[in-house]
């Protein structure tokens, strides 16, 4: 059984010495991070339609989630190779920790950013595209 209190010991955060993964645990982090990986491939193909139509608050905000999750796929898959194979100090939980307070916080920005500024953004758009329909 998991013992959960032991991921918030500082003993276990900052141990440099930790062995690799349970097979299971790596498996579901190789698919985890694959899908951001493809996430990034899906987002790189919907930002350049958005390009094409000329669309550059959403060509920004599917950028914005292309470079996240190209960073953010890639730096995962470093940090679970480092961990299977015993870095004495790139496997430390602490660069886990780091990399999901990263993530969340990357994700937070981009939501309320979409959540915020993409709707302004399109109603200057549209008053711009409407002052231009009379000249």
């Amino acid at each position: 059984m998991l013992d959960f209190s032991r991921l918030i010991s500082l003993k276990f955060i900052f141990n440099p010495a930790l062995g690799s993964l349970s097979q299971a645990f790596a498996i579901f982090f190789y698919i985890f991070f694959g899908l951001i990986v493809i996430l990034a491939i899906v987002s790189f193909f919907i930002k350049r339609k958005y390009q094409q139509q000329q669309n550059s608050a959403y060509t920004k905000l599917w950028q914005k989630i292309f470079d996240n999750a190209l960073f953010f796929g890639i730096s995962g898959f470093i940090l679970l190779f480092f961990r299977q194979q015993r870095a004495y100090f790139l496997s430390m939980p602490f660069l886990w920790y780091l990399w999901g307070l990263y993530l969340i916080f990357e994700i937070y920005s981009i939501v309320y950013w979409a959540k915020t500024r993409l709707p302004k953004i399109m109603q200057a758009k549209q008053k711009k595209q409407e002052l231009e329909k009379y000249l």
